[in-house]
Order: C-alpha cells, then structure tokens, then sequence
C-alpha cells in the first residue's frame, strides 16, 4: 500500500507529521486526508527502538484516481 511505498514498515510507530505530534492512527489518517495530493511532508517514526524521519509526498487516493 501507500505507506510501505512510502517506507514505513510494519511495526513503526508514528510519532510526529512535520513537528506535530501524532497520538493515534485516526489522527494521522485525518492529518494525511487533509492534504492534498503532492504535498510534501515529513513523517517521524520509531522503528525497533530508533528515531527516523522519513520524507513522504502524498499520492493520490483511490477515490481521485477515477477522475
């Protein structure tokens, strides 16, 4: 899916979007939702114990696909 393209694995916990702290998977599905499609954003994880950041641009969702 999206996020295992993007990088993250399973098992990462994300913990901040751009700074922001991110307390749950909702939370984040509704900050990424809010963005609009190429919008650069850095991701910041945990992975086994370490700090990661990943850079993600958002994709397209399905729904925009069929346009």
């Amino acid at each position: 899916g999206p996020a295992l393209h993007a990088g993250v694995h399973a098992g990462d916990i994300v913990v901040a979007l751009n700074g922001d702290h991110i307390d749950s998977a909702r939370n984040l599905i509704r900050a990424v939702a809010a963005m609009p499609p190429g919008h650069a954003v850095t991701l910041a994880l945990r992975r086994q114990g370490h700090a990661i950041e990943l850079p993600i641009t958002i994709g397209r969702r399905p729904a925009d696909l069929s346009e």
